[in-house]
């Protein structure tokens, strides 16, 4: 029943807006505890489950300080509060350089199952590495069941792709219009030229036909 109320708070405070108190650090540490959460599902992570749920106790106390701190302005309390801000933050940057060193390291020992959950946690920033990440599931998409935020970033660059293709294809076929064109128009002026000069001819022969006359 604990767990369950623990749970639902959890959700609660994570579907809300931040605190304002001392947001540039709060923002960071708040929008990111579901993705570190999410790692507890990873078997490489799970030494750090314990860890993880007492990280999760400690950001949702802070979430709730930090919202009676935007109703009551207490200098001690947000003192406090942004003391415990810079110790999660400090969690909070363990778990991000964790997960950015072993994306690195799943590519490097094709470990695609692995690069599938860290993808997916959506901790590393994948656009910064979207070219990592296209680049490896091109190499390696026989071993990789697309799903979540990795399924997303394929759809988009394969419906992106087939979109240059289609361009590609098109641009080619304008430029064999293009290409008609300019030979029917030169055409037409060659034909133009050599009317005008058989016509220059005919008015030729048929005035010095009327000077013999």
């Amino acid at each position: 029943m604990r767990m369950i109320l623990f749970l639902s708070l959890f959700v609660t405070l994570l579907m809300g807006q931040n605190p304002k108190a001392y947001s540039a650090i709060g923002d960071t540490i708040f929008n990111n505890i579901e993705k570190i959460a999410s790692l507890k599902n990873i078997s490489q992570y799970k030494r750090y489950a314990k860890k993880i749920d007492n990280y999760q106790r400690d950001v949702i106390k802070a979430k709730r300080r930090g919202f009676s701190l935007d109703t009551t302005d207490n200098p001690i309390t947000k003192k406090k509060y942004l003391k415990k801000l810079r110790v999660l933050i400090g969690t909070n940057d363990f778990f991000i350089n964790l997960v950015n060193r072993d994306f690195i390291i799943s590519i490097k020992t094709e470990n695609s199952e692995f690069f599938s959950d860290i993808v997916n946690t959506g901790i590393i920033d994948t656009t910064k590495h979207k070219n990592e990440i296209i680049e490896y599931y091109i190499e390696h998409k026989e071993s990789i069941k697309l799903r979540g935020l990795l399924e997303k970033i394929i759809d988009k660059y394969t419906k992106l792709n087939a979109k240059k293709k289609k361009k590609k294809s098109l641009s080619a076929k304008e430029l064999q219009k293009e290409k008609i064109k300019r030979v029917r128009e030169k055409d037409i002026k060659e034909q133009q030229a050599l009317e005008m000069k058989l016509e220059k001819e005919r008015m030729k022969k048929k005035s010095e036909i009327l000077e013999l006359r």
